[in-house]
């Protein structure tokens, strides 16, 4: 098993300071972090370079969470990739759950929920 400095976690999320706050955490619990602002850009960052798990907001711009989802399910190299749905919509929490999301975080979220969340979807 790789260690977290080699885990790639990409962050998907329109919201800036809190895709930073994401980046933040990640990184400083030793993952190298890719992150996208829109769902279209978060797809081209998972073919460029295969994530380890994505974690990706539902309501996206150009492209919302669930089509995040099944264009990663549709490629064979993400098809297996970990996802972790988030949202301050917890009525998304069962969709997400249904299409094969690993889990979900509800914003608003701590540092320590995040970690958990990511560290749980780990393969």
């Amino acid at each position: 098993m790789r260690g977290p400095v080699e885990r790639r976690i990409l962050v998907i999320d329109d919201e800036a300071p809190l895709r930073e706050y994401m980046a933040r955490t990640l990184a400083g619990a030793g993952y190298a972090v890719v992150t996208a602002s829109d769902g279209r850009e978060g797809v081209a960052a998972a073919q460029a370079q295969t994530p380890d798990v994505v974690v990706v907001d539902v309501n996206l711009p150009h492209l919302d969470g669930y089509g995040v989802l099944a264009q990663l399910r549709a490629r064979e190299a993400t098809a297996a990739t970990p996802v972790v749905f988030c949202s301050g919509d917890c009525r998304h929490r069962e969709i997400a759950r249904a299409l094969g999301a690993q889990a979900f975080l509800g914003k608003p979220f701590s540092s320590s929920a995040l970690l958990t969340l990511v560290n749980g979807a780990l393969p």
